[in-house]
């Protein structure tokens, strides 16, 4: 891999030895910086495909373009990579071979495979598009800047938090969607605007969730609505996004509907 990817200076991690430039890792201990000694203390004496490859923003970067430049493996097995592995029950995993981690951002795919202390690599498949992150502080939440950063190459990327409430198109969507919410909370099953695979992940703890997020919330604003991205697993039709209050917390909630109307995955986030 080293070589037809042209990573020079790239090499296994060995705690006994000096290697010139290497950046140490940090992490926070008791709300204060301090060495990473998970980093420090990592001698497995193991090298595996997914640990122990030290190197430069260079060597990634050179890594990146042999990746899609077909150098390294078939345009079919990158596919294979960037795509959602399926579960036993049918369902799409939350990754691919290889990648830790292939998420849908506002209809955007994107697989990424973290490393130690805040490093993230990451490509857009649909957007030719790879984001190289590189920190030297654990726990930083690299994942997180990914896409304010896709966003200076694709605007339609612009985060959620971005973003300010506006009237709703379709203001039966916006009540559909809050029966739905008050049908999990009041124990209906099954709940007729989720799929019947939608459903089958409404435990006691999602009803339970979803019933204090209820009693608790103060506004359900409409924010937009995205088209999804062609390798979407989901069977969703469109992706509408919601601003909430709930105390003293803001939330982006995050619904995949389907052409007709159900709701087939649901998430959200902080703003």
């Amino acid at each position: 891999v080293l070589e037809p990817a042209g990573m020079k200076t790239a090499t296994m991690y060995d705690p006994w030895a000096l290697i010139p430039q290497m950046v140490s890792s940090y992490t926070l201990k008791n709300g204060r910086v301090a060495h990473n000694r998970e980093d420090i203390l990592s001698d497995r004496g193991e090298a595996i495909a997914g640990w122990g490859l030290y190197a430069s923003l260079d060597d990634l970067i050179a890594f990146d373009a042999a990746l899609r430049a077909g150098r390294l493996i078939s345009r079919q097995s990158l596919d294979v990579m960037w795509s959602n592995a399926r579960l036993n029950s049918g369902a799409p995993g939350r990754s691919g071979l290889g990648f830790a981690n292939v998420l849908f951002y506002r209809g955007h795919r994107y697989a990424g495979k973290g490393g130690q202390a805040g490093v993230v690599y990451v490509h857009f498949p649909e957007d030719d598009l790879s984001i190289i992150l590189l920190t030297n502080l654990e726990n930083v939440g690299a994942y997180g800047m990914i896409p304010s950063i896709a966003a200076f190459y694709i605007p339609s990327l612009h985060p959620l938090s971005s973003l300010s409430p506006q009237p709703d198109s379709d203001p039966g969507r916006t009540e559909r969607l809050r029966q739905a919410m008050n049908d999990i909370a009041g124990g209906k099953s099954p709940v007729p605007l989720l799929t019947a695979a939608m459903n089958a992940t409404v435990t006691p703890e999602f009803r339970d969730q979803t019933r204090k997020l209820l009693s608790a919330m103060s506004s359900f604003q409409f924010l937009a609505c995205d088209k999804p991205s062609p390798k979407d697993p989901y069977g969703v039709a469109r992706y509408c996004y919601y601003r909430v209050t709930v105390g003293p917390t803001v939330l982006n909630l995050i619904f995949g509907l389907t052409k007709t109307g159900q709701i087939a995955t649901a998430g959200g986030e902080p703003r």
